[in-house]
C-alpha cells in the first residue's frame, strides 16, 4: 500500500528553489540525520511532486472526518454509518475521468485504511488511477493563547 503524508509537504521540499520554495541551503557541508533519511527518496518524492503539481489537474480534498460526512449523509436522508460513508467515497473515487483532472486526494484517517465494496483499499484505487493518496494530519482546535474566546490553532 503506497501512500504520502502530505502531499504540499512534498512539493515544498522537493521542489527546486527556482520556483520560490525553499531548498537545502548550497553552503551546507554536512548532512544532518534528516536529509541523510530524505535522500533515500528523493527519486520517488520528486516524482510524487510533479504527479501532484500537473498543469491542468487539481487535489480532491475528501479528507472529511465521520461527522462531517455524516452531517452530508443525513442531508440526504441516509444514516450515518462505516458502510454509507464506505458508499460515499467509493462513489468519489469512482467517478468517470476522475484522474482526468484530479492529480491527488487528501483522505482522512478512516480512509486510508477503508475497502471497496469488493474489497480494494482505497487507496489502491486512487493508485490503480494514477491519482496519489495522501493524508491530512489533524490533531483538532487547540486555544490560541492569548487569543480571544473562541479563537483556535
Amino acid at each position: 500500500m503506497k501512500f504520502l503524508l502530505s502531499p504540499l509537504a512534498v512539493v515544498v521540499l522537493l521542489s527546486d528553489a527556482s520556483y520560490g520554495f525553499v531548498s537545502r541551503p548550497s553552503h551546507q557541508t554536512k548532512s544532518s540525520p534528516l536529509s541523510m533519511s530524505l535522500e533515500k527518496y528523493a527519486d520517488e518524492l520528486k516524482e510524487t511532486a510533479t504527479t501532484l503539481t500537473r498543469p491542468g489537474y487539481g487535489l480532491l480534498a475528501c479528507d472529511e472526518s465521520t461527522g462531517t460526512v455524516g452531517t452530508r449523509l443525513e442531508g440526504i436522508g441516509m444514516e450515518n454509518t462505516y458502510e454509507n460513508r464506505r458508499d460515499w467515497r467509493e462513489l468519489l473515487f469512482t467517478a468517470p475521468d476522475l484522474n482526468k483532472y484530479i492529480s491527488g486526494a487528501i483522505l482522512f484517517e478512516e480512509t486510508l485504511y477503508q475497502d471497496n465494496k469488493a474489497g480494494t483499499p482505497f487507496v489502491d484505487v486512487l493508485n490503480e488511477n494514477g491519482i496519489v493518496p495522501g493524508i491530512k494530519v489533524d490533531t483538532g482546535l487547540k486555544p490560541l493563547i492569548g487569543g480571544a474566546e473562541r479563537r483556535n490553532l
